[in-house]
């Protein structure tokens, strides 16, 4: 018959056994944090990066949302001349959407760096995590760049 002590080392051990396999699970889903936002991210600049080498490409959006926001209803008279203003809002529209979602996808990162960096208790972990997505992405030659 087990005695009372023995009883307690095996719960404790099942309790330390079950706090390490919770820090695994949250260290990997912090993990799958940070590649999702680095993979928007990604997404993100480089849909940047193609409009800005070939802005054609963007013509039919801009035309859609420069009718939604108004269209030829949107002018500025100055000096007698009146100038549309409806496309120029257009751009600004499009262009703090691309802002707010690169500041979203940035703060998937950084949720779940600190996520990696809380479960692990080493305060480089996050840095190493990172490094190594970034290395990870640059050797898979999905950059989008040149």
């Amino acid at each position: 018959m087990e005695s009372f002590g023995e009883r307690e080392a095996g719960r404790q051990f099942n309790l330390e056994s079950l706090e390490t396999v919770a820090r695994l699970v949250a260290t990997g889903l912090g993990i799958i944090a940070v590649l999702v936002g680095l993979v928007c991210a990604v997404a993100i600049f480089a849909e940047i990066y193609g409009t800005a080498k070939d802005p054609a490409s963007i013509e039919d959006t801009l035309a859609q949302w420069a009718d939604a926001l108004g269209g030829t209803a949107i002018q500025v008279e100055i000096d007698g001349e009146t100038f549309p203003v409806a496309r120029a809002a257009a751009v600004a529209v499009l262009g703090v959407a691309g802002v707010m979602l690169c500041w979203l996808a940035i703060g998937i990162m950084l949720a779940g760096a600190k996520i990696v960096s809380w479960t692990s208790g080493d305060y480089r972990a996050a840095k190493k995590v990172l490094k190594e997505a970034m290395a990870g992405l640059k050797g898979s030659g999905s950059t989008g760049t040149p």
